[in-house]
């Protein structure tokens, strides 16, 4: 089953940290606004058990687990005992200039993923 998502962008106008949690990760405190931006995310689920492959038309975003639609996949996997291959291709829709574009909407393209994950088998 494939399942198209649109992942708008968002940046961040204001963020803080202001304390750390006991287990050293930090609290984050973020102003954010949607701007007019956005990637596709393609979600795939193929009968290659237990694997998750990323694919994009993008030279800088990686294609393995450092990919926040790559940790969405295999966190739902994971958590709810999914056998299935899953395939995302994200589609960049704007020019990128750096890293910067990948703060701005790396966060949404990962929301994207596990929506169209839940959105492929139902969970639980």
């Amino acid at each position: 089953m494939l399942i198209m998502e649109k992942a708008p962008a968002k940046i961040n106008l204001s963020l803080d940290t202001p304390m750390r949690y006991f287990d050293g990760l930090p609290q984050w405190n973020m102003v954010m606004s949607s701007i007019d931006l956005a990637d596709y995310v393609a979600v795939e689920t193929h009968a290659s058990p237990k694997t998750i492959k990323v694919y994009t038309d993008s030279g800088f975003l990686p294609n393995d687990q450092r990919n926040l639609a790559y940790q969405a996949a295999h966190i739902l996997k994971t958590r709810f005992h999914q056998s299935d291959g899953v395939t995302i291709r994200i589609k960049k829709t704007y020019p990128s200039r750096g890293r910067a574009w990948w703060w701005i909407i790396g966060c949404s393209r990962g929301i994207a993923g596990l929506k169209s994950s839940v959105g492929i088998r139902p969970l639980g």
